[in-house]
């Protein structure tokens, strides 16, 4: 049954019970008037429990708010869209510094037998190529059939400025009927006390101040698409021990979450959202892996990637040269490690 149907069917319930109520008043006053017997005073005890519990029946079933039409739930959607543009545009500043100019990181399709979606291409960039044709993430995401997506890299690879990059540049080009992205940490999530639905609308309520039955409708209508970020951090490293599992040995909420996203869908379809994972965490998941997704793996950036960007930025143009020629010459060294990860 629909949620509007649910509603009236709920609403004539709680009329039909107020009746009850005012009827069985009548009937006590009458009861009252003529002289009370021995049955009658018993019946008037119970009266007042049993008009208390139907009373606390109707204003349970009574809901607190009437469903919202369509536009109102598009028009909520929109004004979610500003908040989450505004607060992660903030974030995004945050990590990128004063610096707008970032490199263009390189990502490319590692396909799993039976559990890849449909992608058109086998690599993208953060921004797209018109030279290459190379998709840019947000397009990237957007030919995905279905539109799921696993981004995983190692530590310090730019999966979370990955993520939040295609989540304002989803919201830059929203359509009236798109979902709206929000960023999701996982590190907190319980997923065997708490449902995905109840995480995103516990989200909504929390971090962006949205009245609890507004977000249900939002996440109802499937206008929320979950970036979930962070994986790895469901089940963190405990503190205070020299020695530690391996992580496929400590991996019990995190195998608990892609169960549960395996199971999120709309009707037959898969449910849209996004995943951020190291890859090396994932890959100890073994086959308890996200279905019908692509797993897309950040490429390290090359060393003449940086040499361009570091040249462009520094004075010293001679120091470069020295430092990225040291690069060229030394590439396994730990200087060189880093500075493949942006």
């Amino acid at each position: 049954m629909r949620r509007d149907g649910r509603w009236r069917l709920r609403r004539w319930t709680a009329v039909f019970g107020m009746f009850c109520i005012a009827g069985a008043g009548v009937w006590a006053v009458a009861q009252l008037r003529h002289g009370p017997t021995g049955a009658d005073v018993a019946t008037l005890i119970g009266l007042p429990l049993g008009v208390a519990a139907l009373a606390l029946t109707a204003m349970a079933a009574w809901p607190l708010h009437a469903p919202s039409d369509t536009n109102s739930i598009r028009e909520s959607a929109e004004r979610l869209a500003r908040q989450v543009e505004t607060l992660e545009g903030e974030q995004w500043r945050r990590l990128v510094g004063g610096d707008r100019q970032r490199i263009n990181l390189g990502y490319r399709l590692h396909p799993e037998a039976g559990l890849s979606a449909t992608v058109p291409e086998s690599i993208g960039k953060l921004f797209p190529d018109e030279e290459s044709g190379v998709y840019g993430i947000a397009n990237y995401f957007r030919s995905i059939t279905p539109s799921r997506m696993v981004i995983t890299g190692a530590p310090g690879a730019g999966k979370t400025v990955l993520a939040l990059e295609l989540l304002l540049a989803l919201i830059e080009r929203r359509e009236e009927t798109d979902p709206v992205p929000i960023m999701i940490p996982l590190a907190n999530w319980d997923p065997h006390m708490e449902a995905l639905d109840d995480l995103i609308v516990r989200q909504l309520v929390d971090t962006y101040r949205w009245p609890k039955h507004t977000a249900r409708e939002l996440v109802e209508h499937h206008l929320i698409l979950p970036v979930l970020d962070g994986l790895d951090e469901m089940d963190p490293t405990v503190k205070g021990t020299e020695t530690q599992a391996p992580f496929e040995h400590r991996t019990h909420r995190a195998r608990a979450a892609v169960k549960a996203l395996n199971g999120y869908g709309i009707g037959r379809a898969a449910g849209a959202l996004v995943l951020t994972c190291r890859s090396q965490a994932y890959h100890a998941l073994a086959d308890n892996r996200l279905r019908e997704a692509a797993h897309i793996k950040i490429s390290p950036v090359e060393i003449p990637d940086a040499k361009s960007y570091l040249a462009e930025r520094c004075g010293n143009r001679e120091r470069i040269r020295e430092f990225t020629g040291y690069l060229e010459l030394h590439p396994e060294t730990l200087l060189a490690r880093a500075i493949s990860t942006p």
